[in-house]
């Protein structure tokens, strides 16, 4: 992903800040954890909104690195006026008291204004988890209606518009779309094998990531807030919790985020296997994890029977491994022609861009000078390559993925026992 020089709050946009429209009794509210290089573009995509929010409280668990001077030094670029007397001896009770944190562990980081308009609030609190921050920042905000998002995402710049267009009622939630930003081929190979599009989802049974949701503060509180006593999965539990409580769920394909992807095996690995281990705690996807530990059971079976009784097996588990992988081949196409979701392929050259934008060509009388572009700077031949690539990255990805789930929820109903007999 772009780092700090694509970060740059452009001055156009803050001399117009004060111009624009702002949704009142709205507060954007986001957590960060050593997130250095991303933060700036998050914040700089949600100064870039058609429509602001009114507040914006941003809470850090601690960082170590300079998450915190970045936040601090975009803010002062923006044009925050500063306020750390105010009420800052008040929030750091409020947070020690009802969150039973040690007021040593918590520091007002800034307190100001932006254009007389937008409240901004920043807190670190050493050793808060995702859901004590954004509970915290919840808390924290004065507002009736809710924005969440993360550090490692970019807003669209209609994303909260998008969100506060379909609030209609005070029962409702609303989640966006989370598109993920593939600039290595290994996060373009785990995009394909995660990522559904957006016309692969249903509506009906949609639950959104607390990276991309809109909610009444009232609904926080009747749903029991963020549960802190997981660490991961815990906007998946919010969702079931929110539902249970009689909140309705809405799709907004077009209000999107866009997301940081990991980009070792290894942090793939570990984010899934605390996925499943939060599935597990959550007491979330049962049946959903049960056929996946027995297709590795089948597996296995299929495996032990080509081995030491009849070759012939191995078709079997080619036809089963090939259906296993048909939808991330699906998106291949999709991912490669897009290139907001795929730096990775369109990084310098933005003129040959135009080609595949939605799919669509350019008029015939222009094609040929870019398809001559194309040819030149070596997209096409990258794409073709790209695909070749990922035809045999996919299915080790997915089968890296369902091994972290597998164990990851072996793990959590392990704990859970553990809880339950302790």
């Amino acid at each position: 992903m772009a780092k700090n020089n694509n970060s740059k709050i452009n001055l156009e946009i803050i001399n117009n800040l004060e111009k624009r429209s702002i949704f009142l009794d709205t507060a954007f509210i986001a957590t960060v954890y050593n997130e250095q290089n991303t933060v700036s573009l998050l914040l700089k995509s949600l100064i870039e909104q058609e429509v602001l929010p009114s507040q914006i409280i941003i809470v850090d668990g601690g960082s170590f690195d300079r998450t915190i001077q970045r936040i601090l030094d975009f803010f002062e670029q923006a044009g925050v006026e500063k306020d750390m007397k105010s009420e800052n001896a008040e929030l750091k009770y409020i947070i020690s008291k009802f969150f039973k944190i040690k007021i040593t562990n918590i520091k007002i980081i800034l307190s100001g204004i932006l254009y007389e308009k937008i409240k901004v609030l920043v807190v670190k609190v050493n050793g808060a988890s995702i859901s004590k921050g954004r509970n915290i920042a919840i808390k924290l905000s004065s507002c009736k209606d809710i924005c969440v998002s993360d550090g490692g995402c970019i807003l669209d710049k209609s994303w909260l518009k998008n969100l506060k267009d379909l609030l209609k009622d005070k029962n409702l939630v609303i989640g966006g779309y989370s598109a993920g930003l593939a600039d290595t081929f290994l996060k373009l190979c785990l995009a394909v094998c995660v990522i559904p599009l957006k016309n692969e989802i249903k509506y009906n049974k949609f639950m959104p990531s607390s990276r991309n949701i809109l909610f009444k503060k009232e609904a926080w509180e009747n749903a029991g807030m963020y549960p802190e006593y997981m660490d991961y999965g815990e906007d998946m539990k919010f969702n079931f919790n929110l539902i249970k409580n009689g909140y309705k769920i809405i799709y907004n394909p077009d209000a999107v985020v866009y997301w940081n992807l990991r980009n070792s095996v290894y942090l793939i690995f570990k984010q899934f296997f605390r996925y499943a281990k939060g599935d597990a705690i959550g007491k979330m996807y049962f049946y959903r994890h049960l056929i996946r530990i027995f297709s590795f059971g089948i597996l296995g079976l299929l495996i032990f029977l080509t081995t030491f009784y009849n070759v012939y097996f191995f078709i079997l588990i080619l036809f089963l491994f090939t259906f296993y992988c048909i939808k991330p081949y699906l998106r291949i196409r999709h991912y490669l022609n897009d290139r907001i979701l795929c730096p990775y392929i369109y990084k310098k050259d933005d003129s040959i861009n135009n080609i595949f934008i939605n799919n669509d060509f350019i008029s015939k009388k222009n094609s040929y000078n870019f398809i001559k572009n194309a040819i030149k700077n070596g997209y096409i031949i990258k794409k073709i390559f790209t695909t070749l690539k990922l035809a045999f990255a996919i299915p080790f990805m997915l089968v890296l993925i369902d091994t972290a789930k597998l164990f990851g929820y072996i793990y959590g109903l392990i704990k859970l026992l553990i809880k339950y007999n302790s």
